[in-house]
């Protein structure tokens, strides 16, 4: 496995870790869900994962929750080396996903830093 897949996985599991611990006082929070993305990096597996509906730029998190106008969150997560690259290190695909997330009136995150990523989720779900 990469460096980098490695420390986003890291960060993941720490975010979905938090998430589930509030997920115990408020049920709004049950509904982020993860995408597979680079965990499954051999090309059969590849290949299987399109067949089951993974797209690729697909966020790594997307939080179902309408709150206003707004369908949901979706989150990219980056490494600190990758986040201060130009547009966050981010593929085609994912700046792509992202766009047109937008344009569904969702409310898309790119971010490295853990306690700012909750921050905001909390935030989004508090309807603030």
């Amino acid at each position: 496995m990469q460096k980098k897949q490695h420390e986003e996985r890291w960060l993941q599991i720490a975010i979905v870790a938090r998430v589930r611990e509030l997920a115990m006082n408020n049920p709004a929070f049950r509904y982020l869900c993860a995408a597979l993305g680079g965990e499954f990096s051999s090309p059969g597996m590849r290949v299987r994962m399109k067949r089951f509906g993974n797209v690729a730029g697909q966020p790594d998190l997307m939080l179902h929750l309408r709150r206003g106008e707004c369908p949901g969150m979706a989150i990219e997560l980056k490494t600190p080396t990758a986040f201060a690259k130009k547009d966050h290190n981010c593929s085609p695909e994912q700046l792509g996903f992202q766009e047109w997330l937008i344009q569904q009136g969702w409310r898309v995150l790119v971010s490295c830093d853990p306690d700012q990523i909750i921050e905001d989720i909390v935030a989004y779900v508090e309807g603030k």
